[in-house]
Parts: structure tokens; C-alpha cells; sequence
């Protein structure tokens, strides 16, 4: 009897050893991979894309939009094309619009990274999850938007890219929440956000479509930030 209850106590002793060895590997594992993550960004984003020399003038104005964390494109409504401008159905004496790609529940339901979750956070790490396309109008501009020149050929690309970025659907954009003034959108986007396709990534894919100085490939809103104001 005796020996049958040491057995026992060493069984569960044995198998509590394994499951705690399991247990530190894979948070080993998880912890390498972010660590290879962060490192890998960091190359990334400090190494610059390719980009064409430009002969054109460079008479048109862009704006950079940054909270701290995420980034915004913001365009003068008349370099827009009416068409498009339409669909948006935009307010009236709007003078700026701004378009921001990301994931839908960080925009419906995280304001402030206060309101973040460790669920939405891990699901955003691990997932592709859906998107969506964040419009707001402005009136005026605003000091802290960052600017840069671009020419006519860079600003057609700019606009095609993030034409392209909606959702369509017999040629109507798909809105799918609005606040009751109008100025603050969010339409169905095209693509799946995930940890290597973040807004800040939109932003600099859509930069460098435009042919306009940005990094390789930056997760975060200083790689991009970098080349902008370097």
C-alpha cells in the first residue's frame, strides 16, 4: 500500500515536471517569436524602398497624420477625384479628408489602448482579422499633420491606392458605421489585418505606390515616420 502511494506521488510529480517543461518552451517559443518580430521590424523599417527619381515638379501637398501609434493619410478634397468624393458623401465645406486602413474592432471598440483587451490583442497578433477603411472630414488643417511634396503622377497613384483600399460593390462603397454628423466614417476595406499588415504597413504601402521615400516594410509609426522627416 505504502509503495503504491509513493508511486503515485511520483507519477504526478513526473507528469507536473512535464507539463511545466512544455509549458516554459512554449512560452520560449512565443517570446523568441516576438523578439524576432520586433527585430526584424526594426531592420525593416529603418532600411528605405527603392524608389524612382522623379523629373516632374513636385507641386502638390500631402499630410501625414499620426495619434502616437497609428497613421492617417490626409488629402486637400480637390485633389480627389469628384466621383469618388461622392461616394463618401462627404459633408459640406470639408477641405481635408483623411483615410486611415486597419482592423475593425481596434476602430469600433478600443479609443484609447486603455480599452484594449488581451483577447483583441492576442487575436490581432495570431489572426488575420477583418478591415476596414476610417474617414474623417476636415474644415482645416491641422499643425501637427506632417507635409510632403509630391508631383501629379505620385498624387494619381496615391489616390488609385486608396480607391483601391475600399470595398466596392456595384461600384457603391460599403459603409458599415457613421457618427450622426457625417465627418467620421468607416467603410468595409479590402485585405485582412494581422500583426505583418498593420495600418501603420497600409500607410506605407500607399507611400511607396506613390514612388515617395518610406521604409521596406514598417509594423509600427516611427519606421515610417523616420524617412518622412530624414
Amino acid at each position: 500500500m505504502k509503495v503504491t502511494f509513493l508511486n503515485l506521488r511520483y507519477q504526478r510529480k513526473n507528469h507536473m515536471n512535464k507539463w511545466l517543461k512544455y509549458l516554459w518552451r512554449t512560452v520560449l517559443f512565443v517570446l523568441s517569436v516576438i523578439a524576432l518580430y520586433f527585430i526584424i521590424a526594426l531592420i525593416f523599417s529603418f532600411t528605405p524602398a527603392p524608389i524612382d527619381e522623379i523629373s516632374e515638379e513636385k507641386n502638390k501637398e500631402i499630410y501625414i497624420q499620426s495619434n502616437g501609434t497609428h497613421l492617417d493619410i490626409v488629402l486637400p478634397i480637390e485633389q480627389l477625384d469628384s466621383t469618388f468624393t461622392q461616394q463618401l458623401n462627404l459633408p459640406q465645406n470639408t477641405k481635408y479628408v483623411c483615410f486611415g486602413w486597419g482592423n475593425k474592432e481596434f476602430f469600433f471598440n478600443v479609443p484609447e489602448w486603455k480599452d484594449l483587451t488581451f483577447g483583441l490583442a492576442f487575436r490581432a497578433l495570431f489572426f488575420r482579422l477583418e478591415s476596414a477603411m476610417h474617414v474623417i472630414s476636415y474644415r482645416e488643417k491641422k499643425e501637427s499633420w506632417l507635409m510632403v511634396k509630391v508631383a501629379n503622377s505620385q498624387q494619381n497613384r496615391l489616390n488609385a491606392f486608396i480607391q483601391n483600399s475600399f470595398v466596392q460593390k456595384e461600384n457603391n462603397l460599403l459603409l458599415c458605421k457613421k457618427n450622426q454628423n457625417g465627418n467620421n466614417c468607416f467603410y468595409d476595406a479590402e485585405g485582412r489585418y494581422s500583426c505583418v499588415n498593420t495600418c501603420n504597413v497600409w500607410v506605407n504601402e500607399a507611400l511607396k505606390e506613390a514612388n515617395v521615400k518610406t521604409s521596406i516594410w514598417s509594423p509600427f509609426h516611427w519606421g515610417v515616420l523616420h524617412h518622412l522627416e530624414n
